[in-house]
């Protein structure tokens, strides 16, 4: 396809994608985004929600192999059993909600049990994490040429200031990270001073990964590349 195998622009309902393939599109596999429109006169109350993506093939995508856009009420997003290679972009990328909102009307944004493998951009993207929680568990990356994993608030003064007071749950547990090479495998930043974002990044096996800075062949002032 010449773009996005699938664009979904959503006001409430349920987007289940089961066992189907995505290869190949010079955009993205699924690209989702919520419609902000204001509409007088509704016909019904928008609701529900709800993403579902299983036991589905996103491979040498020109884009990204899914990704979901930001909406502002109660969501729940869920990504499993799938596999996302050689992507362009992003295997996963999601955008949170910006705006300031209840509790209740968080994000529950998943992935699991899923093979991400050699994708150019990140295996999955999320900048930044707010107003969500969920948890990226059981899953394997590996053969990414340049980064893997990106969950970042950014070390923007003004932008934290406004992000730290917004809700994060997140949990990063049992996934595999072998023959990553790049600036990093994995990167992670909430925002500073916040008493209502927690990050847990446990129970994950992390092996023969290679890390170089951005210019590998100068000798940098600084040590500080990692793997996480």
């Amino acid at each position: 396809n010449r773009d996005n195998a699938v664009n979904v622009t959503h006001d409430g309902g349920w987007r289940i994608f089961n066992m189907s393939t995505f290869n190949y599109n010079q955009g993205n596999g699924i690209n989702i985004t919520f419609n902000e429109t204001m509409i007088d006169n509704k016909t019904r109350v928008a609701k529900h929600q709800h993403t579902e993506v299983y036991r589905s093939q996103f491979n040498y995508n020109e884009g990204f192999g899914v990704r979901v856009g930001n909406f502002c009420r109660m969501g729940i997003h869920n990504i499993n059993d799938s596999s996302f290679i050689q992507n362009a972009g992003d295997g996963v990328n999601f955008e949170s909600c910006f705006k300031i909102i209840p509790d209740q009307n968080i994000t529950n944004f998943t992935v699991g049990y899923s093979t991400f493998d050699g994708n150019y951009g990140h295996a999955i993207r999320i900048t930044p994490l707010i107003n969500a929680v969920g948890r990226i568990g059981n899953n394997t990356f590996k053969n990414h040429p340049r980064h893997t994993l990106l969950i970042d608030n950014t070390d923007d003064f003004l932008k934290n200031k406004y992000d730290y007071t917004m809700k994060v749950d997140y949990d990063v547990s049992s996934n595999k990270f072998r023959n990553n090479h790049g600036f990093y495998v994995v990167n992670l930043r909430l925002s500073q001073g916040s008493n209502k974002q927690k990050l847990v990044f446990m129970y994950n096996h992390l092996t023969n990964n290679v890390i170089a800075g951005a210019f590998p062949n100068l000798n940098t002032r600084t040590r500080a590349h990692a793997v996480i």
